[in-house]
C-alpha cells in the first residue's frame, strides 16, 4: 500500500497490539498522530516493512512503544523534536536528511521507570543482530540514541562515535573539554542508568557540527570513545 503527498491528522493507535506491514508513505505530512501508546508490552504495535520517504512530522505526534522491523526512514522533517519512547528496532535504516529525533526509554509509570517495558526491551534486543543503520544519515538537529544499545547501531565512525560504559569508567572523562555539547550529559546518563553503550552523533547539517566533531575526537583521544 502506497500513499503519496497526503496529509494525515489524528491517526491514533492506542493499546491495539496491531501489526502494520508493507506500506510506503512518500512526501506525506503527519499531525496529531499517535503510534503504539500502550499500557503494557502485550498491547504494543508492530511495524514491519514500512517506508517513510521525504515525509514531515509536525508537532504533537507521539511514537511510544512500537516494535519496528525491516523498515526505512529516508528523509524526515521534524519542525520540532520527535520523541520515540520505549520503541525497539531491528534492521531499520535511517538515511538522508533527518530532523530532531530522540530515542528515549519508555514513559515512566507513577513517577518510576516502567520496568515491564524495560524488561521486554532488554529481552527483545538479546536476539537482535543489528537495530539501526545510520551510515547514510545526515542529522540536521539533535539525534539522541540513549534507548538503543550502541553496539547494535551501524554507524559512520567519522561523525558517530561509540562510547562504552567500560571505557567511560576507565578514565576521568569529566576533565575533557567537550566544546559545550551535551555529550557530558549523555555519558553521565549512560553510567547512572547502567547501560552498556551509546552512539553519540554529530549533527552534520547543523552549525554546531564542527564543535561536535572536535568533542568526538577528544573522546577518542582520551579512550572514552572507540577509535573507529
Amino acid at each position: 500500500m502506497k500513499f503519496i503527498k497526503q496529509k494525515f491528522k489524528r491517526l491514533e493507535d492506542y493499546d491495539s497490539a496491531s501489526t502494520f506491514s508493507d506500506f510506503t508513505f512518500e512526501r506525506c505530512e503527519f499531525e496529531w498522530c499517535a503510534v503504539s501508546i500502550a499500557r503494557t508490552p502485550e498491547f504494543r504495535s508492530t511495524i514491519r516493512g514500512g517506508v517513510l520517504r521525504l515525509c514531515v512530522v509536525r508537532g504533537n505526534c507521539d511514537v511510544w512503544s512500537p516494535i519496528i522491523e525491516d523498515s526505512v526512514i529516508d528523509g524526515l522533517r521534524t519542525p520540532g523534536t520527535l520523541f520515540l519512547r520505549g520503541a525497539v528496532f531491528k534492521h531499520v535504516v535511517i538515511k538522508g536528511k533527518i530532523g530532531g529525533m530522540v530515542f528515549a526509554g519508555p514513559y515512566p509509570r507513577d513517577g518510576r521507570p516502567d520496568e515491564a517495558f524495560l524488561k521486554a526491551n532488554r529481552e527483545y534486543y538479546a536476539s537482535v543482530d543489528w537495530a539501526l543503520d545510520l551510515t547514510q544519515c545526515e542529522s540536521q538537529l539533535e539525534l539522541s540514541l540513549s534507548s538503543v544499545p550502541g553496539h547494535l547501531i551501524r554507524r559512520d565512525p567519522t561523525t558517530q562515535v561509540l562510547v562504552t560504559r567500560e571505557r567511560a569508567l576507565a578514565c576521568d572523562w569529566r576533565k575533557i573539554d567537550l566544546e559545550g555539547t551535551a555529550y557530558d550529559i549523555a555519558i553521565e546518563q549512560l553510567l547512572s542508568e547502567g547501560r552498556d553503550s551509546e552512539v553519540l552523533v554529530a549533527p552534520s547539517g547543523h552549525r554546531s557540527f564542527s564543535m561536535h566533531l572536535k568533542a568526538q575526537q577528544r573522546l577518542r583521544d582520551a579512550g572514552v570513545a572507540e577509535p573507529n
